[in-house]
């Protein structure tokens, strides 16, 4: 960490690139973010097999708020989509060169008004379960924080939820 490399714009638009992610899968380097693309975000990710030199860049799905994590050589996904109201999962088996269809995790049933807080959906995973957890206000203004589970890891998650009480 004494010298950095001068910094390269990953990026697969003239416009904003927010949010992003890194991990390091063994000997890849995997970047997720949400880019601008024509007003619509965008979720990108790129991968690079040589240390960070070179990127394979793809556009993967509309949204928003990505999250990304590796165990084993599964990477998983989670995300909210445009509406900022839906909770998403996806998950590659191959080190991202295809991701499942999205799974629907959670949404919002409640009306939200512009000033409400949306999800930001942050993953976990080990060897028994995935689990993603999100904080979010509900109808009567209370915070909540939701938890998915899937404990056998086959997209079945079981979503729960508990009132945040904060002293």
């Amino acid at each position: 960490g004494k010298t950095f490399t001068e910094p390269q714009d990953v990026s697969m638009t003239t416009q904003n690139a927010h949010e992003p992610k890194m991990l390091v899968m063994y000997d890849d380097v995997i970047l997720v973010w949400r880019d601008e693309v024509e007003a619509l975000p965008t979720l990108s990710f790129a991968k690079s097999t040589d240390f960070g030199e070179t990127f394979e860049k793809k556009r993967l799905f509309y949204g928003a708020r990505p999250d990304i994590i590796h165990y084993g050589e599964t990477l998983y996904l989670t995300y909210v989509d445009l509406s900022l109201q839906k909770v998403l999962f996806s998950k590659s088996n191959d080190r991202g060169e295809t991701f499942s269809e999205p799974k629907l995790i959670f949404e919002v049933d409640w009306e939200l008004s512009p000033y409400d807080d949306r999800p930001i959906p942050t993953l976990e995973v080990d060897a028994d379960n995935v689990m993603i957890t999100w904080r979010m206000q509900n109808k009567d203004g209370q915070y909540i924080i939701w938890k998915a589970i899937d404990y056998g890891k086959d997209n079945s998650f079981d979503v729960t939820n508990f009132i945040e009480n904060r002293a």
